[in-house]
């Protein structure tokens, strides 16, 4: 849910079943009140995950008692997303509350709360900064493969298509 914000509260579904928005509630909620505390005072919004929170935990602790490396890839940043919340039917965005139950829901990643969580489960792991897709891809070769696949490609349209998708 959002916190902060005008009354401080969280987002809850409106009543209205014939048209299915997201309302602020007018005080404070004790999941917003708890979450919120790690906010950074300037956010007057904030999309706080709890599950992925809980998971991250869970995943540090299997991973300081047997070792090993976690990879961990999705959209996000480093600050906690506001208004990212998005509904995806039939490759196209569309209102998280459009045909519930038919369309798929996204959300953004707060990878510095990420990488708070698994640091605090355990202060020997070792958390990278993010990283961008493009010097990601770049350091597992994405350029020689892409190099590869364009010498053997039947047709100039194969090697557009390659070409376009790499770019």
């Amino acid at each position: 849910g959002e916190g902060g914000g005008e009354g401080g509260g969280e987002a809850d579904l409106d009543a209205d079943p014939r048209h299915l928005d997201f309302v602020l509630s007018p005080s404070p909620t004790p999941a917003s009140t708890l979450l919120t505390k790690e906010l950074p005072a300037h956010a007057d919004a904030a999309e706080v995950s709890p599950a992925a929170l809980s998971f991250v935990q869970g995943l540090s602790s299997h991973l300081a008692a047997a070792g090993g490396a976690a990879l961990l890839i999705d959209y996000g940043s480093d600050a906690p997303p506001s208004d990212s919340l998005r509904g995806i039917r039939g490759h196209r965005f569309v209102h998280p509350l459009h045909a519930p139950g038919e369309a798929d829901l996204s959300v953004d990643v707060d990878f510095r709360a990420v990488r708070a969580a698994a640091t605090a489960t355990d202060a020997a792991l070792v958390c990278p900064p993010l990283v961008e897709q493009r010097h990601f891809l770049a350091a597992m070769g994405l350029e020689a493969r892409v190099n590869a696949l364009l010498r053997a490609a039947p047709s100039d349209e194969v090697r557009q298509a390659l070409f376009d998708g790499a770019t």
